[in-house]
């Protein structure tokens, strides 16, 4: 991989040795709750156990938290009868069958799909988000995650 070069980004970040902290916008955490999410990203990853996971990145879409993300981790441990189970009932909420899990195309078929959650927030500052429903109302009030201009086309 090509090394970047920083040096003309490094001068003019070299201006902001100083900069004022009084108009830094603070992000708190999002309270427990309904939200109306739109699945901006779902991929399959490991944990470091070895155990397969679903990680659901979920852009809030309407109200007054609009734009901020919540994420999710489906684990998938063999023998968890319970995350298993869990996992079927959310694919078959989103899209109307419980698809197989080696299907190449899983992860595209969940993206922009606008989607009801419930967060749960932990004493420990974690939390929880268990899928619902989900919104046939409309549209997102934000650009979709798989949108292409013309200009992405390479010929």
């Amino acid at each position: 991989m090509k090394p970047l070069n920083l040096s003309t980004l490094a001068d003019q970040f070299a201006e902001y040795k100083d900069v004022d902290l009084s108009d830094k916008t603070e992000f708190k955490p999002l309270p427990s709750g309904l939200y109306h999410v739109q699945v901006m990203k779902a991929m399959w990853e490991e944990a470091s156990t070895g155990t397969p996971f679903i990680k659901w990145e979920l852009k809030v879409v309407h109200g007054d938290h609009m734009g901020r993300m919540l994420f999710k981790r489906s684990y998938l441990k063999e023998g968890n009868k319970t995350n298993l189970k869990m996992l079927a009932q959310d694919l078959k909420l989103i899209l109307g069958e419980v698809p197989a899990l080696d299907d190449p195309q899983l992860m595209f078929k969940l993206l922009d799909k606008i989607l009801i959650v419930q967060k749960r927030n932990k004493d420990d500052k974690g939390y929880e988000i268990y899928i619902n429903g989900i919104d046939k109302r409309g549209e997102p009030e934000v650009e979709p995650a798989n949108t292409f201009q013309d200009d992405d086309v390479p010929f």
